[in-house]
């Protein structure tokens, strides 16, 4: 089996252990999406006996990007407290892939969709005291976090497997 550690918004799902040295090791990061998706996966390798160990870390409603904090009605979300020390790691040898997914879309609009998320927002920027949204470039910020944090992880030899956003519906399937 394996543990998470379970924070205010925060997880991290773990493989049961290193079988040997030799086996590959993913790095999954990011917000709820990658929670939801890494806890499949950490499923799948389990039961399939799948020799790849896995460590999944992140915070729900952040973007795993360097230089991109979001902010929420109650103030700075606080994710680069929580995703520095987990790019640390991939200064690690053994964290050959990282896996990186999480909900895009919203960010980079800033709204969300369909009749059940149209009130939610996401607000990004860089760190530092909360702009008016009116002084946001949304994309821009995402741009550049993503391809800085791409940048970071090619330079430190590290294999990136990036999953696109589950694509968003603007009904309910069960209705």
């Amino acid at each position: 089996k394996y543990f998470s550690f379970p924070a205010r918004n925060h997880y991290c799902y773990a493989s049961s252990g290193a079988k040997n040295r030799t086996s590959p090791t993913i790095l999954a990061i990011g917000d709820s999406h990658s929670r939801a998706l890494s806890y499949s996966l950490l499923g799948v390798l389990e039961k399939k006996r799948i020799p790849i160990e896995m460590l999944a870390i992140g915070k729900i409603g952040c973007l795993p990007f360097m230089g991109v904090e979001r902010f929420t009605q109650n103030g700075r979300a606080n994710c680069q407290d929580v995703l520095i020390p987990v790019l640390d790691l991939t200064k690690e040898k053994f964290v050959e892939y990282v896996l990186i997914t999480a909900r895009y879309s919203i960010h980079v609009t800033g709204i969300g969709f369909g009749p059940g998320d149209v009130a939610r927002t996401s607000h990004i920027q860089a760190p530092g005291p909360r702009l008016p949204s009116s002084q946001v470039d949304f994309p821009a910020i995402f741009s550049k976090g993503l391809q800085d944090t791409l940048a970071l992880l090619a330079s430190r030899g590290k294999k990136v497997i990036f999953v696109h956003q589950v694509p968003e519906l603007n009904f309910d399937p069960k209705s």
